[in-house]
């Protein structure tokens, strides 16, 4: 395994605040729907996880208001989508063929489309996006009454929990080593690695490779810090990562020092939405886990402007949300403000971006990376997931068990012929797999 980080898990990343007594998740935070992979595996590891509140609140004219409107609405919008339409189209298009879907029913579709698949709405294919909110067999679409729980020791136990239990030397884990150029042909790969440093690495050679990595480093520049090069370039493999799209979201947690915003509040407060003339127009607490922490999120194109900000401008606006939310001045939301934690995945030289989504017509190139290219160059990762749960931890897990078959695949291929094959240990694997 040849990580460029310091650390295992990738987008994945999550701070331990021995003051709040909680973990704070920077990337990946929340099981969506009730994705069984997840749950056998959360079980299998011995990690406890809760449901979250299911609780929405909504800023209007007359302030914050509960409305269970946003997902009927939204099912009423989204049923209007053809995940077999012969001309794909952005869904800005879509939108602009259906003039029913106006006002407060469109602006919620906008706001969700970028603030939840992190897309853009010009470049977001109607296709792609109607498969991701399909229902099919264990997934379940994004728009359920269920918002989906969180494992109170924070999503790293989970990433961490695959390598509990691995027979493997100990180099088997390589952090630190950021790959550059995968050198290839039928049976063998050489790959180049470097230090963050600079110093080169290896070469490492296999019989075949895996390539998880998130889109962004995939389509990045030549030039930039992680690009990966491939000798030869696989065939369509350029033609496959054009139809996918790198989508961007920024979060920023907030510590304070009182949960003040349930002052004077019956009910409490599970998730916080502004519109979409506010920078971090959505907001969510840590309920039922009652702790002094707002989180602030902003998805879509806009975050690539945020990216372009200082920290400390970032933090400035998304205040001035939370204030007009809260019906609280901002000098009052500064003197109760212990601190901050954020990371920059769009400027992130080993993410440079949040998750993927599908461009139009990308369903069908795209689909290239499911497949093999000649039982010797894998793809996996939430890029390479065409169901409904893209852009998932769970979704990223389902291709990696897909790759990990095609390589055993490959190898009961090449070896039925070899007197010396080790079939009892690769019976072991697919015991494991299993």
């Amino acid at each position: 395994l040849l990580e460029s980080r310091d650390r295992i898990g990738g987008r994945v990343f999550t701070k331990h605040d021995a003051t709040l007594g909680i973990r704070i998740d920077l990337g990946a935070e929340f099981m969506h729907g009730s994705p069984r992979i997840l749950f056998e595996r959360a079980k299998s590891f011995g990690l406890t996880f809760y449901d979250i509140l299911a609780r929405h609140d909504w800023l209007g004219p007359d302030g914050l208001k509960s409305s269970d409107d946003f997902f009927d609405e939204m099912k009423d919008v989204m049923s209007k989508l053809e995940p077999k339409r012969k001309k794909d189209r952005s869904f800005a298009e879509f939108l602009a063929a259906h003039p029913s879907i106006s006002g407060k029913a469109r602006g919620l579709a906008e706001a969700f489309v970028e603030g939840y698949h992190a897309a853009d709405l010009e470049k977001l294919s109607e296709r792609g996006l109607a498969i991701s909110e399909q229902v099919t067999g264990e997934s379940e679409s994004s728009l359920q009454e269920t918002e989906g729980f969180r494992l109170i020791g924070g999503y790293d136990q989970l990433a961490n929990g695959f390598l509990h239990g691995v027979r493997a030397p100990d180099e088997f884990v390589r952090l630190n080593t950021v790959v550059k150029r995968i050198e290839w042909k039928t049976g063998s790969v050489l790959v180049r690695c470097f230090s963050p440093a600079g110093p080169e690495l290896g070469p490492f050679r296999a019989r075949s490779i895996v390539v998880s990595v998130p889109l962004g480093v995939l389509k990045a520049r030549k030039s930039a810090p992680a690009s990966i090069s491939f000798a030869p370039e696989p065939d369509g493999y350029r033609e496959a990562i054009d139809g996918l799209h790198m989508g961007h979201a920024m979060r920023i947690a907030f510590r304070f020092r009182t949960r003040f915003w349930e002052n004077g509040r019956s009910e409490p407060i599970g998730m916080l939405h502004a519109g979409p003339e506010f920078d971090f127009p959505t907001w969510w607490t840590q309920m039922p886990i009652r702790s002094p922490l707002l989180v602030a999120w902003q998805g879509g194109p806009k975050v690539e402007e945020l990216a372009r900000l200082s920290e400390a401008e970032r933090v400035a606006t998304a205040l001035d949300t939370l204030s007009a939310l809260l019906n609280v001045e901002v000098a009052e939301l500064r003197d109760q403000l212990v601190g901050w934690d954020m990371h920059d995945w769009t400027n992130d030289p080993y993410a440079l971006g949040a998750y993927s989504y599908i461009g139009i017509d990308g369903d069908r190139v795209a689909r290239r990376l499911v497949n093999d290219w000649d039982q010797t160059l894998f793809f996996s990762g939430e890029a390479t997931q065409f169901e409904s749960t893209r852009g998932t931890v769970d979704g990223a897990i389902e291709t990696g068990l897909r790759s990990a078959g095609q390589v055993l695949a490959a190898l009961s291929h090449v070896s039925a012929a070899d007197a010396n094959a080790p079939a009892a240990a690769r019976a072991r694997v697919r015991k494991r797999l299993t």
